[in-house]
């Protein structure tokens, strides 16, 4: 359905007079012209302000147009969302626009239109400039060859958008490319032509230049890009892209898509064509090519830019303009992807980021060049789109807008930055836009309200009231709005008083039937406007103030104006006309009676600004209204002047000058040089202060001590009957950091006088950690100058020490006995089956006087013996008494690791959750559990031994606690920190049965953090070393058994058997044979049987002889 939007409410640009800058200027947002496209068609994707003709119509508006990309739009031909280009008048109504009949047909078998994207890139050169459309997804299909090639089409258009005569069915550079016999064809198969499209600017043309256009190819040769041009408007150039294969010299390598953004730019001087190139992907940096062609030849580079972080998409969008004025374009270069993580941000971060380089060279080269960092919100994509709009305030320099379309939840926005001659850009923006700034539409949201900004057009005076429009897209809405540009008025100002010094005794007019003194003031304006079409009368308010210094201390105006009767004339009016100066009245100043302050001037101020005219939306169909009733001060115009009136004086006459010279001395009754506050010790400081004017009389002289909101004031006396200065110390302001005493010396302070006085300060809330501290005392007068300035002000600097002794201590159970069964882990529930409980309390006590802000705790906690047996277990995490600090356990995994709990109920501290690393040590204390125990009990057996961390016969826990702060008040002094464990009674019956005694070393010690102000007076109190006493207990030790029978019997035959065998054994040795000095023969003999016999004979062997 067609949105209508009625007449609405309208959002005020208020004005305000004392600021120099406005967030209004100087596009009027109240009077937008919107343009709706169909829906889903992605109307606004692209946008260019154009003109038919470059002569001024006759009618109004006429032949001013917007020409709207809508890319995917579905169109009567026969192909699937080919895209089109509308035009759209400029006119009040919103549905008026008409889709340009580019393309006539539909597919064809070598044509394919299918979600080609016409319309994804439109430009105008401006007023009767020639005209382009591109369709980067269109799609070549060669007859010869099955496959499909991404060539990408643009149309060419005259300023009457007339197709060009020579390629009316659009124009592929890279198509002659792709052909056979190009042996580079496959290259060019991708190329993307038109993903952008410029053209030569208008103000660069003339009768003897060729105009061009410039056409992205970003994906040709792998991705690597180009740029290609063509001749406007009665020839095609061939393609002209940068050599693909030559990485030298500024090149990108593949995949940099260079030219997915152009831009036509002068860089330099000669007949040279300049352009810039987007590479938003090279080495996923991003950067960004110059480049120039001569003489009809293929573009070269020049130099490239690379990015600053990567993957921001540098390059992203370029523009080109000359934002300094110099006569030569500057490089503007969008980062939209760019982030930066900020804490101190409440957003996070920053979002997107433009850089501006400036042209310093004007070759083309931008080397050493820092360029000018512009940075957007988080998520805005800050840097989309970046823009030349053209002088919008005909200040000479070029102006330019950027689209950050996804800022405020994707609502949008756009940003306009001036142009500057010195600084290249003003800085803040001169003007942000965004959807909640239009009038509301008939459906009460906000026209265009998300993607604002996703596509901006400027620099085309529209309206032709000499001032150019800004048109900006927002796809997702098929909306455009154009702003329309108000003029700007440059205001010539002059404040007029009578006389410009009063004599204080004398009078010169009469009021209220009393002779007085007087002085007229008058003010006189006219103001020049640049466009030639803005002549009208100007409407200006002002406000003509006195005496604003002295009533903003709250002091009484010393003169009143004689049509009001107060110090002021507010909401005065004066009309101006174009170069004819208006005045108004002389207004007559009054001085009353009695005023005594003649050395301060009187100060007159003029506010002036050009009030708000009520706008109101047209109905569609209406005229456009006129933008001459809503005028607007150029920028940055000084729209506050001062002039002053002064007294003439006694001291001045010889020489025209009062001199004087305020001598001020001070000192404190600290010792030390510097002077040092020993904070707890000393509860007060005493100052003594001395002043004296070595000079002529100085007037409303005044001293003024300051000093820190922690040091009390109690007092200030003088030992002087002569001292008669007006002291008053200011009242406390919560939260200040700084506080002050006034002292009125005197109207004069008369040449000569010599004053001392004593301020006597409460030091007891001097913070510790304060360091050093300073107490000013600075004199000053209205005098016209003060010979020795130097001595004007004096500085008491006093360093901060504070004396304190911090000391800890321990109490734990000095003996425990040990007795009972050895229990496994495996079979405990609760924390009574560990064995005894071992409660420590640790005392931290901070003896003063100094405060103690921080301190911390640690503690060497044994909780297991060398050998990885539980020694003592830590049932919960230890705590600081009353919540005077926190504590934590290192490693944390061993706080009550079994997960037990207490017998009688009650919560227990849930331990370190499985993964965080005690599976591992647990696993290693089960197997040191399962090892033999008899080495360690015959180790141990009657010794006396001590278990400590230092020696390595322990294992601790480290608890580290940090402390409150400490004072010397009663219950600030002292913390108690609780530890709680249980004595594993296992480990003692299985190691330890048999020593005399077990000691256990667990170790404290406190230390003060970040505090080199504090000073100890002892420093041997800071470790403890508590110790715990473990015996076993004899009477309750359990018995031994007595052995069983049958071990005894098996024992006895055990040994017989080993008996007999040792026997056997030895007897086949032979170690049973007799041993003598014989040795014996074998003898053979024959018997009357017939039978031999043989004998051993024995005979005697000289061996043992």
């Amino acid at each position: 359905m067609t949105k209508i939007p009625v007449a609405l409410a309208t959002i005020l640009c208020v004005l305000v007079a004392v600021v120099e800058r406005t967030l209004c200027f100087n596009f009027e947002t109240r009077l937008p012209v919107i343009k709706e496209g169909p829906e889903n068609s992605y109307f606004g994707f692209s946008v260019a302000e154009h003109i038919l003709t470059k002569t001024k119509p006759t009618t109004p508006f006429a032949e001013s147009l917007l020409i709207v990309g809508a890319p995917i739009y579905q169109t009567n031909i026969d192909a699937i969302k080919p895209g089109g280009v509308f035009t759209c008048p400029f006119t009040s109504n919103y549905s008026d626009c008409t889709v340009l009949e580019l393309d006539e047909n539909g597919n064809t078998e070598s044509d394919i239109k299918d979600n080609q994207w016409l319309g994804v890139a439109v430009v105008s050169q401006g007023p009767g400039g020639p005209v382009a459309a591109c369709a980067h997804r269109h799609i070549y299909q060669p007859a010869s060859v099955d496959e499909i090639q991404g060539l990408g089409k643009c149309y060419f258009m005259s300023a009457d958008l007339q197709k060009d005569v020579f390629i009316r069915d659009g124009y592929q550079p890279c198509l002659s490319q792709t052909r056979p016999n190009n042996y580079d064809g496959i290259l060019y198969k991708y190329c993307q032509a038109g993903t952008d499209v410029d053209v030569t600017r208008l103000k660069y043309t003339d009768s003897t230049s060729v105009s061009e256009y410039i056409m992205g190819v970003p994906g040709s040769d792998n991705w690597l890009g180009g740029i290609a041009l063509a001749n406007v408007p009665d020839s095609i150039r061939s393609i002209n892209l940068i050599t693909p294969l030559d990485f030298e010299n500024n090149k990108v390598g593949f995949n940099s898509y260079l030219g997915f953004s152009v831009a036509s730019a002068k860089l330099m001087d000669g007949n040279v064509q300049t352009y810039i190139a987007g590479a938003p992907r090279s080495e996923s940096m991003g950067a960004v090519l110059t480049l120039k062609s001569e003489a009809g030849q293929s573009p070269s580079p020049i130099y490239r830019i690379d990015a600053e972080k990567p993957s921001s998409s540098f390059g992203y969008d370029v523009a080109a303009a000359d934002v300094n004025g110099d006569g030569y374009d500057d490089l503007i270069v969008g980062a939209p992807q760019y982030f930066r993580r900020d804490p101190t941000n409440y957003q996070g971060g920053e979002g997107g980021r433009v850089y501006i380089y400036l042209n310093e060279a004007h070759d083309g080269t931008f080397e050493n060049v820092e360029p000018i960092k512009l940075t957007g919100k988080i998520d805005s994509l800050f840097g989309q789109v970046v823009t030349n709009i053209g002088d919008i305030n005909l200040d000479g320099f070029e102006d330019i807008a950027i689209g950050a379309p996804y800022e405020n939840n994707g609502e949008g926005a756009v940003y306009i930055y001036l142009g500057h001659g010195q600084d290249g850009i003003r800085q803040p923006a001169a003007q942000k836009i965004t959807p909640s700034d239009l009038p509301n539409g008939i459906n009460g949201y906000p026209f265009p309200n998300t993607s604002f900004g996703y596509s901006i057009s400027g620099g085309v005076d529209l309206d032709g009231n000499g001032f150019p429009e800004v048109a900006i897209g927002a796809y997702e809405v098929q909306q455009i709005a154009v702003l329309r540009g108000r003029p700007v008025i440059n205001i010539e100002a002059q404040l007029t008083l009578s006389v410009t010094e009063l004599d204080p005794n004398t009078t010169n007019c009469e009021y209220s039937g009393k002779d007085s003194l007087c002085f007229t003031v008058q003010l006189c304006m006219s103001y020049y406007c640049l466009a030639p079409a803005f002549n009208d009368p100007i409407t200006i308010n002002f406000d003509i103030e006195a005496e604003g210094v002295r009533r903003s201390k709250v002091l009484n105006s010393r003169v009143v104006f004689e049509e009001s009767g107060i110090y002021s004339l507010t909401k005065q009016t004066l009309v101006i006309t174009n170069d004819d100066e208006a005045c108004t009245p002389e207004y007559n100043v009054i001085l009353k009676a009695g005023f005594t302050d003649i050395f301060r001037p009187i100060p007159i101020n003029l506010t002036y600004y050009i009030p708000e005219v009520e706008a109101v939306m047209p109905q569609p169909g209406d005229p456009l209204p006129s933008m001459t009733p809503f005028p607007i001060l150029q920028e940055n115009t000084q729209t506050i002047m001062l002039e002053e009136v002064i007294f003439s004086k006694e001291c001045a006459k010889d020489d025209g000058l009062c001199i004087t010279d305020l001598d001020v001395r001070a000192s404190v009754d600290l010792e030390g040089t510097p002077p040092i506050l020993k904070v707890g010790e000393q509860q007060e400081i005493s100052m003594s202060a001395h002043i004296a004017n070595r000079e002529e009389d100085a007037y409303n002289a005044k001293l003024v001590v300051t000093y820190p909101a922690y040091l009390g004031f109690i007092s200030l006396s003088s030992a002087s009957q002569a001292f008669t200065a007006d002291c008053n110390p200011e009242p406390f302001e919560e939260g200040a950091n700084e506080t002050s005493i006034i002292c009125e010396l005197g109207n004069p302070y008369s040449e000569g006088s010599v004053d001392s006085f004593v301020v006597l300060y409460d030091a007891s809330s001097v913070p510790p950690d304060a360091e050093v501290f300073n107490i000013t005392l600075v004199a000053s007068s209205t005098n016209d100058a003060d010979s020795n300035p130097g001595n004007n002000q004096y500085i008491i600097t006093i360093e901060v020490e504070s004396i304190t002794d911090i000391l800890i201590s321990g109490k734990g159970p000095e003996q425990l006995y040990f007795s009972g069964q050895v229990i496994g882990e495996s079979a405990m529930n609760y924390f009574e089956d560990i064995g005894l409980a071992v409660n420590q309390r640790w005392t931290i006590f901070n003896e003063g006087p100094g405060a103690v802000n921080t301190a911390r705790v640690t503690i060497d906690f044994p909780y297991e013996v060398a050998n990885g047996k539980w020694l003592l277990y830590m049932t919960e995490m230890p705590f600081v008494e009353d919540n005077k600090g926190s504590c934590n356990v290192t490693p944390a995994v061993y706080v009550n690791e079994l997960g037990l709990k207490p017998k009688n109920g009650g919560g227990a501290y849930n331990p370190v959750a499985p993964g965080t690393g005690g599976t591992t040590q647990s696993r290693k204390r089960r197997e040191a559990e399962a090892e033999a125990v008899t080495s360690t009990r015959e180790l141990t057996a009657g010794k006396d031994i001590t278990l400590d961390c230092k020696t390595g016969t322990a294992q601790c826990l480290t608890i580290i606690c940090d402390l409150d702060p400490l004072t010397k008040e009663t219950d600030m002094n002292e913390v108690n920190i609780v530890v709680r464990s249980r004595l594993w009674n296992s480990t003692f019956l299985e190691d330890y049965i048999n020593a005399r005694k077990v000691k256990i070393i667990t170790e404290g010690y406190v230390e003060i953090e970040s505090a080199p102000y504090i000073t100890q007076t002892r420093e041997d109190n800071d470790k403890f070393r508590l110790s715990l006493t473990i015996t076993p207990d004899i009477k309750t030790l359990p018995p031994s058994k007595p052995l069983q029978w049958w071990i005894i019997a098996l024992a006895v035959i055990g040994g017989i058997i080993l008996l007999i065998l040792l026997i056997l054994l030895l007897w086949k040795c032979g170690f049973f044979e007799r041993k003598t000095g014989y040795k014996y023969a074998t003898v053979t003999q024959q018997q009357a049987s017939g039978k031999a016999k043989t004998e051993k004979t024995a005979y005697y062997d000289d061996m043992y002889y």
